[in-house]
This record gives structure tokens, C-alpha cells and sequence, in this order.
């Protein structure tokens, strides 16, 4: 009862001041009929709310989103169940769902008779990608006369994902091998040398490099550098062999001696260089990396 007496709204309290006004006037100048009516607007919003207040509501509120993942631009339809486990009788519900202003205005709706479940939806579009909150729902208690309007609100969210728009891509046939022929030949880079124009087109026919580029899988950093310093050697295990990169970042030839047992485990080892097919020496254990100016190794370990 005083949850719907604050519920007043400007209208209840002004029929209220109105009949008390009327009845003490009423009183004052011995006018009978102003006193009938002085007393029907005060007794009219008191029975409203003794109305609000007997409505016992026990609600509940599920939400669901179909489709909860949407691309920009298309819809998303959103289905509210609620239910009253009350066992009196209950007034009108206003239900206002709170959703971002990227989702459009608030969902609103008019529930002159809820019964034991109720469901309602609405639909929401967003042209911008992210994530966004539906809810919470806030149920309005009312009367007919607008005199008492007491306000309920739900905790329960549910997320909408708006992706980026995609773009279908017309397919691409790809009639030639890998050999370089066609299509996929190799194509000569603006600034490149006749050199590295070479080492270009040595690189995309070298079986092993591609291979080994096209498994998907990262190098580590063989060592960890000292302060100061930059890692130049990296290694990789990939169904049972060991490939180890090194990089020379100097003007200056190279020359790096490598632990085998510690970047490949217990021997025997075979060693090969992957650009050239050479085979290297593996000694006791280690082998020497010759790396020339600014340039690259990538060795196989068998």
C-alpha cells in the first residue's frame, strides 16, 4: 500500500488536493453537493491505489535473440516470456525494454491481462557492428485513470553480436599448377634488382621453402638474446624434423656455430640447407651456420 501511495502520479495528487479543497470549502459555505464532490475526488484515487496495491504480481522474464549473431544491416527478432505466479488479481502492465539507441526506440507494451504467462516480441536492426545489451524490462503498474503508476524492473540482459557486413567474391579459377606457369607465374616488383628479382623466383620453385612456409606454423627464437641484442636464429618441430632459421642482419658474412643436442635433441643428425639442397657437416653435436651479408639460411634436421 505505501509502494502505490508514492506511485501517485501529478494527476492523483491533484484529484487528492482538489477533493480536500472542495470538501473544506463545501463545509465552510454549507454547500452539500460541493461536499459530495469534494469527497469522490479523494475517495477515487484512494480505492485506486488500495486497487494497486492488492495486485500482488510474482513475475518472471525470459529473453531470447533469433538470431544471436547478426551481420550489420539485418534483423534480429527478440521473444519475451513473462509469467505471474500471483494469485491475485492484477492490473494493466506498461513493459518498456531498454536497448541501446543504435537498436532504434525503446519496445513498449500494453498488458491488460497477463495470466499465468504471456509472450510478446519485437524486432531490432543495428547498422553498426559490436555488442549490445537488450534489457533490463521495466514493468509499470497503472490504472485506467492514470492516477497511480508504481514502477517494476528486471535484472536479466541478453546480448546482441552485430558483425561487419561481408561481400560475396566472385570465384576465381585457378587453372594453372604451382610450378610458376599462368596465372600464378612470378611477376617482377617495382625496385627489385635483377638479383633479388632471381632469389625471387628461385624462392617460389623451391619445393621445401614453400612447403615449409605453407604449414601454418611459427618459429620460436632459438635463444633468448642478451640486452640490447636482437634474436637472429629461430627454430620449428614439425612431424618429427627440426628447422632451424638464421638471419644474418649485418653487412658482414656470418658465421654461427648451433647446439644441435639442444635444438634437436639426441643424434644422429643429418643437416641440410633448404635454399641450395647442400648438406652440412654436423661434427660433434653442432654445426656452423654461414649466413652471407643480409641474408637468410633455413636449415632441415633429420
Amino acid at each position: 500500500m505505501r509502494e502505490a501511495l508514492r506511485g501517485l502520479t501529478v494527476r492523483g495528487r491533484g484529484f487528492l488536493a482538489a477533493g480536500v479543497t472542495a470538501t473544506i470549502c463545501a463545509v465552510a459555505l454549507g454547500q452539500p453537493g460541493l461536499t459530495r464532490i469534494g469527497i469522490l475526488l479523494v475517495v477515487l484515487p484512494l480505492l485506486v491505489v488500495a486497487a494497486v496495491g492488492r495486485s500482488r504480481y510474482r513475475l518472471g522474464l525470459t529473453r531470447t535473440v533469433v538470431p544471436a549473431v547478426v551481420a550489420a544491416g539485418q534483423p534480429a527478432r527478440v521473444r519475451i516470456t513473462v509469467s505471474d505466479e500471483g494469485s491475485l488479481p492484477s492490473t494493466p502492465l506498461l513493459l518498456e525494454e531498454a536497448v541501446p539507441f543504435a537498436l532504434g526506440a525503446r519496445p513498449r507494451f500494453v498488458v491488460r491481462r497477463l495470466g499465468r504467462r504471456r509472450e510478446l516480441d519485437y524486432q531490432v536492426r543495428a547498422e553498426l557492428r559490436g555488442r549490445f545489451e537488450l534489457g533490463p524490462m521495466t514493468a509499470h503498474v497503472g490504472d485506467p485513470f492514470g492516477l497511480v503508476r508504481v514502477g517494476r524492473t528486471f535484472s536479466s540482459t541478453a546480448p546482441l553480436i552485430v558483425t561487419p557486413r561481408t561481400v560475396p567474391l566472385d570465384p576465381i579459377a585457378l587453372t594453372t599448377s604451382r610450378s610458376g606457369a599462368g596465372d600464378n607465374r612470378p611477376r617482377a616488383f617495382a625496385g627489385a634488382s635483377a638479383e633479388a628479382q632471381a632469389r625471387y623466383d628461385l624462392l617460389l620453385k623451391n619445393p621445401d621453402i614453400m612447403a615449409l612456409a605453407g604449414n601454418g606454423k611459427t618459429f620460436a627464437p632459438a635463444y633468448l638474446p642478451t640486452a640490447g641484442d636482437t634474436a637472429n636464429a629461430y627454430v620449428l618441430k614439425d612431424n618429427g624434423k627440426t628447422y632451424i632459421a638464421v638471419f644474418n642482419f649485418d653487412a658482414q658474412p656470418l658465421s654461427q656455430t648451433l647446439d644441435l643436442r639442444a635444438l634437436a635433441g639426441p643424434g644422429p643428425w643429418q643437416v641440410k640447407e633448404l635454399w641450395n639442397g647442400e648438406d652440412i657437416p654436423a661434427g660433434e653435436g653442432v654445426f656452423t651456420a654461414q649466413v652471407a651479408g643480409y641474408d637468410a639460411a633455413v636449415y632441415e634436421i633429420t
